[in-house]
């Protein structure tokens, strides 16, 4: 529960805008290098009252992944219910324009890029005890309309029957990991041409719904 006396000075207003600028401080900086003190500079404000509304930049960075995650599953549940819908492709080509959607998305975003930075910075260790738990209704359950668009591929022959639902669920979340490791890395990418780097998560979507195909 949060401390009350970090409450009463707060507004809604401010609150967007620091994290709306501190998630800008993370994408310059990266999440491990950036202080407390440079979000205070981006936003305007001294870092005693930057420290009324987030105890630390570890709960700055979760509540700007909250904010984000919730967003995304927002957009995917829609995306994956006009996919739904649509009868005259496989469902095989459908699963492909979500993921390839993704990918473009995850590159060319100050969000994806955050995502990719706080995953990195979150590794076991670092994580505090209620980190699932905090995001379990903003991305990390799959949206029931992908599971009904799997069922939809297997169903028209196009997506391998031998497959379950949550085995098709988990390639698709180790694909983001993967993704989001590219992202990351970008032009430390050994045995990797600079320029192909920004394309790399995208054809690695494709590959993995090549290995799907019935």
């Amino acid at each position: 529960m949060a401390n009350p006396s970090r409450m009463v000075y707060q507004t809604e207003d401010t609150r967007n805008l620091i994290l709306e600028r501190a998630e800008a401080v993370f994408v310059e900086r990266g999440f491990f290098d950036a202080q407390m003190k440079d979000i205070a500079e981006a936003v305007g404000m001294s870092r005693h009252t930057l420290y009324r509304y987030f105890q630390n930049k570890i709960d700055l960075g979760m509540a700007i992944a909250s904010q984000i995650l919730a967003a995304q599953a927002r957009s995917a549940s829609e995306r994956l219910d006009a996919l739904l819908q649509q009868t005259n492709r496989s469902g095989l080509e459908r699963l492909k324009a979500f993921l390839i959607e993704d990918a473009v998305r995850l590159v060319g975003s100050a969000d994806g890029r955050f995502l990719a930075e706080f995953d990195a910075y979150f590794t076991s260790h670092r994580a505090p005890p209620d980190f699932r738990e905090r995001f379990a209704e903003q991305g990390l359950n799959p949206p029931p309309a992908l599971q009904a668009l799997i069922a939809q591929g297997q169903a028209d022959g196009s997506l391998r029957d031998d497959l379950t639902t949550s085995q098709v669920i988990k390639a698709v979340t180790g694909l983001r990991a993967v993704q989001k490791e590219v992202v990351l890395r970008g032009d430390l990418l050994l045995g990797i041409e600079i320029e192909e780097v920004g394309k790399l998560p995208s054809q690695l979507a494709e590959f993995m719904v090549a290995g799907m195909s019935s």
